[in-house]
C-alpha cells in the first residue's frame, strides 16, 4: 500500500499544503513563461496516448475530464460573458467530481468501442445541456445550482455553490473509502485527482494555482499508467507474484553466492481435471500467498503453470533449507476448502452445497551456485532436476 500511495498522494498533499499555507510555493517556477499554461496539456496529452495504448478507459476519461475543466477555467471562462462564465463554473464544480467518480468505477470497455463512444457523448452532452438551458431557461439553470440545502453562507470563502461542495465531499468520502478498502493504483489516482480538481476549482481565479494543480493531476495519471504498464509486464495477474520476465531480470543481478529453489504443486493436473480450472486457480493463489512469505529473504516468482521459483540472494542451501521446509509444511498442513455444486433433479431445481476439504502439497528442488554450477541457468537447471527427484521419491518433500 505504501508503494502505491507515496508517488501519488504525498506530492498532492505537499502541493495542497503549500497552496493553503503559502500560495506562492505552489505556483509554477516559470509562472511568466509562455509555455507554462500548456504544461497540463503537454503532460496530459501523452498520458492520454498511453491510456489508449494500454486500453485504460478509466484513466483516459478521468484525465480528459480534468483537462477539459482546466481548459474551460483558463482559456474559455475569462473570454465569455460574466453570466455564462459564472453559471458554467458553478455547474463544472458540480459535475466534475461526479464525472471522476463515474469514470473511476465503470468497467474497462475500451475507448474505440460503442461503450467508449457513449462516454464521449456523456461529456459532450453535459456541455450542450448547460449551454442550452442557459440560452432557453436561464432562471431554471440558476435556481437549480444556487439552491441551498442548509442555511449556511459559504460564498464568503468560496465561489463553489453549496450543492457542488456537498457533492464534492460525498465523492471524496466514497473514493477515500474505496482506496482504503482496496488499496490500488487506480483507487489512489482517482482520489488524488479528485483532491487536485477540488483545489483547482477553489482557486479558479488564481491562474498560477490552476496551472499547478492541473499539471499535478496530469503527472499523477502519467505515474499511474506507468505503474500499471509495469504491473502488466512484470506481475502475474492470477497469483500477483512477479512473473517470468521479472525472474530473468532479477537473476542478472545475483552475485557470486545464491540459491535457487524450484517449487511444483503435486498432482495439480489431476486436481485441475477433477475440480475444474476455477478451483485450480484458487489453489494457485493460495500456494502463491504462502510462497510470498518464504523466509531467509527468499523472493518468489511464478515460473509458469503450477511451477514457481524462489531466489535466495547471498544464501547457501544450508541456510535456506529450514525456510523451505517450513514452507513445505505450511502448505501441507493447510486445508483448502471448496464447495461442490450438487444438482438435485427436483421441480424447483434447487442447488445444495456440500463443503469439501482437500489437501495440497508441494515438492521442492533446490541448488546453489558453486564452481561447477557457475551460471544462473545451470543452477536453475540443477534445481529443476532436483525437483524431478523429489517427485520420484514420493512428492511433498525437498530434494537437493
Amino acid at each position: 500500500m505504501i508503494r502505491i500511495l507515496l508517488p501519488l498522494l504525498v506530492p498532492t498533499t505537499l502541493l495542497i499544503a503549500a497552496a493553503v499555507l503559502h500560495p506562492e510555493l505552489a505556483k509554477p517556477a516559470l509562472a511568466n513563461s509562455y509555455i507554462t499554461p500548456f504544461l497540463p496539456l503537454l503532460i496530459g496529452l501523452p498520458a492520454l496516448m498511453l491510456c489508449l495504448r494500454f486500453n485504460r478507459s478509466r484513466y483516459f476519461f478521468s484525465l480528459l475530464s480534468i483537462l477539459i475543466a482546466y481548459s474551460l477555467i483558463y482559456w474559455v471562462f475569462p473570454k465569455i460573458n460574466t453570466g455564462l462564465s459564472q453559471i458554467s463554473y458553478q455547474y463544472l464544480s458540480l459535475l466534475l467530481p461526479f464525472n471522476l467518480l463515474f469514470f473511476s468505477v465503470i468497467r474497462e470497455r475500451g475507448m474505440l468501442t460503442l461503450s467508449g463512444s457513449s462516454r464521449f457523448i456523456i461529456l459532450i452532452a453535459q456541455g450542450v445541456i448547460v449551454f442550452s438551458l442557459h440560452h432557453f431557461y436561464p432562471s431554471l439553470l440558476t435556481t437549480g445550482i444556487t439552491f441551498n440545502i442548509f442555511n449556511i453562507e459559504v460564498h464568503r470563502w468560496t465561489a463553489i455553490p453549496q450543492l457542488a461542495l456537498l457533492s464534492g465531499l460525498l465523492v471524496a468520502l466514497i473514493l477515500n473509502g474505496r482506496l482504503f478498502a482496496a488499496p490500488s493504483t487506480p483507487n489512489a489516482v482517482s482520489f488524488a485527482a479528485l483532491i487536485c480538481s477540488l483545489v483547482m476549482l477553489q482557486f479558479y481565479l488564481d491562474q498560477s494555482l490552476v496551472i499547478s494543480f492541473a499539471t499535478a493531476a496530469s503527472l499523477m495519471f502519467t505515474i499511474a499508467i506507468i505503474q500499471e504498464s509495469h504491473r502488466m509486464a512484470y506481475i502475474d495477474q492470477l497469483t500477483l507474484l512477479p512473473g517470468r520476465r521479472a525472474l530473468n531480470e532479477q537473476m542478472l543481478k545475483l552475485g557470486k553466492q545464491y540459491t535457487i529453489a524450484m517449487v511444483d504443486i503435486d498432482k495439480f493436473k489431476k486436481f485441475n481435471d477433477k475440480y475444474g480450472h476455477d478451483i485450480g486457480d484458487q489453489v494457485l493463489r493460495m500456494v502463491a500467498a504462502k510462497l510470498a512469505q518464504t523466509g531467509a529473504s527468499g523472493k518468489a516468482f511464478r515460473y509458469g503453470g503450477e511451477e514457481f521459483c524462489i531466489l535466495f540472494s547471498g544464501k547457501d542451501i544450508k541456510t535456506v533449507t529450514p525456510s523451505l521446509e517450513a514452507l513445505r509444511e505450511a502448505v501441507a498442513t493447510s486445508r483448502f476448502d471448496l464447495r461442490k455444486q450438487n444438482r438435485r433433479q427436483t421441480d424447483s431445481k434447487r442447488k445444495t452445497k456440500a463443503k469439501n476439504t482437500v489437501q495440497v502439497t508441494i515438492s521442492i528442488g533446490v541448488a546453489q551456485r558453486n564452481e561447477k554450477l557457475n551460471t544462473t541457468q545451470s543452477v536453475l537447471k540443477a534445481a529443476d532436476k532436483a525437483l524431478y527427484r523429489a517427485k520420484q521419491k514420493g512428492r511433498n518433500r525437498i530434494s537437493k
